[in-house]
């Protein structure tokens, strides 16, 4: 069964989960949007993509799973180097990871976004990508989330105008969250605290 969930963050529902199913470029680059955010959760990802060889077009295609965390994640190499206005997503190596991917996982709990539509995993056609997921993934039960993903600073400056709003309605929320601005940066991306922030910390105790 495949499910199409819109205008939701995937990051935040993914313990409910048997399966991370993740749209990676050969260039090594997990960077921003869904990607961005599971390795700051989970570094064995960016551990194991590092390990892959660097820019190989022999990858497309090829899936790398990693079965010791839970959720399991299965990184599926389905685009070139990542670019924000063309489309660099091989519908080839798209459908070829998700045949793979649904006989190995057969039966289990996925997520995943619209693999090789974000500017991070390919850039590609929404429909055409959607449509090869939707031939591919049989056998097993995928929710799909179709949502913008944005890159870390576009998500830090959004909370920054949302604390600008909130210092229109209550003034003393407004400086809470402003006072905690890095701490609130660290919890949206999984981030550790910086050496400085640490040294603030104990000297606050």
């Amino acid at each position: 069964m495949i499910r199409v969930i819109e205008n939701v963050d995937a990051f935040w529902e993914i313990d409910r989960y048997d399966v991370v199913l993740l749209g990676c470029s050969i260039y090594c680059m997990i960077e921003g949007g869904f990607g961005g955010k599971l390795k700051n959760r989970f570094p064995i990802i960016r551990e194991v993509d590092d390990k892959t060889p660097y820019a190989d077009t022999r990858k497309l295609g090829t899936r790398v799973n990693i079965k010791e965390t839970k959720p399991m994640f299965s990184l599926a190499y389905i685009c070139k180097y990542p670019m924000k206005k063309k489309p660099t997503v091989d519908y080839d190596a798209l459908e070829k990871c998700l045949q793979t991917f649904n006989n190995e996982f057969k039966g289990k709990k996925v997520i995943t976004t619209i693999l090789g539509h974000s500017k991070y995993d390919g850039y590609g056609d929404k429909e055409k990508c959607l449509e090869i997921m939707r031939r591919c993934l049989t056998d097993v039960d995928v929710d799909i989330y179709d949502y913008r993903q944005m890159s870390m600073r576009e998500e830090m400056w959004r909370l920054f105008e949302y604390i600008q709003i909130v210092g229109k309605i209550n003034w003393d929320l407004n400086k809470y969250m402003y006072d905690r601005q890095n701490e609130l940066y660290r919890i949206m991306y999984c981030m550790e605290p910086t050496e400085s922030e640490e040294t603030e910390d104990s000297q606050t105790e």
